[in-house]
């Protein structure tokens, strides 16, 4: 079993990947099946902004439908950051990267304590839809 797989929690999400159709109604978020799993176009201005309102929905509905993809790339990077502290010379490769300096060790700290958090927030196993 590889570090890859021990740092794994099950999926409670819809599998990626998604795509946003942001020319279709609703401009939805579907998966690979073609299903409507969010749909982006719940607010319409009320004054003319002149297009913000819509690249921002369009910017928007992008960043959802990367989130199956940005969440594997951070499971990915945490296990190798992993992998390469568990042992000494992956310890010394790393602060050999980020610099011999106590800020550039801490900075690296910090970014593995964020993208656990995020990790953590991503995965929850906490749903209305699903059993506990």
């Amino acid at each position: 079993m590889t570090c890859r797989e021990t740092t794994r929690l099950p999926v409670c999400h819809t599998p990626g990947p998604w795509h946003f159709n942001p020319h279709e109604d609703g401009k939805p978020i579907c998966n690979h099946g073609n299903f409507a799993i969010a749909y982006m176009d719940a607010y319409t201005p009320d004054e003319d902004d002149g297009g913000a309102w819509e690249r921002e929905t369009d910017a928007n509905g992008n960043l959802v439908a990367a989130a199956p993809e940005l969440l594997e790339c951070l499971q990915d990077i945490l296990a190798v950051f992993n992998q390469a502290a568990a042992d000494s010379a992956g310890t010394h490769a790393i602060i050999a990267f980020f610099g011999n300096h106590d800020d550039a060790v801490n900075q690296a700290i910090r970014w593995r304590q964020k993208t656990r958090a995020v990790l953590a927030k991503s995965t929850s196993q906490l749903s209305e839809r699903r059993a506990a």
